[in-house]
C-alpha cells in the first residue's frame, strides 16, 4: 500500500506503523473523516480474532474497532502526536 491509495471511501494519508499481521493507515473518507485503518498482510483470520477481543477490553490506550471490513479493520480515530504528548506529561 501507498499513500493516496484508496480502499473502499478511505484515502490512505499515512503510514502510522506495521506489525506481524498488517499495516497502520492514518486515512481520510470522501467527506474529510478522519479514520485508523488496519489492512491484514495476509488473511483476515488474525485481525477478526483480534477485534472479538478488542470488543472485551474498554481502556482509553486501546482503539475501538468500528467496522471490520473483507481485508481490513476501521479504527477510532488516532492522533500520533496526542499520544506524544501524553507521554511528555508523564
Amino acid at each position: 500500500m501507498r499513500e493516496g491509495d484508496i480502499i473502499d471511501q478511505y484515502i490512505l494519508q499515512e503510514k502510522l506503523g506495521e506489525g506481524a499481521y498488517g499495516e497502520i493507515w492514518k486515512a481520510q473518507t470522501d467527506t474529510h473523516i478522519t479514520k485508523t485503518i488496519k489492512i491484514a498482510k495476509n488473511s483476515m483470520e488474525k485481525l477478526i480474532q483480534q477485534a472479538q477481543i478488542n470488543k472485551e477490553l474498554d481502556h482509553e490506550n486501546i482503539l475501538k474497532i468500528e467496522e471490520i471490513k473483507n481485508n481490513y479493520l476501521v479504527l477510532e480515530n488516532f492522533e500520533a502526536e496526542n499520544l506524544k504528548q501524553k507521554q511528555n506529561l508523564t
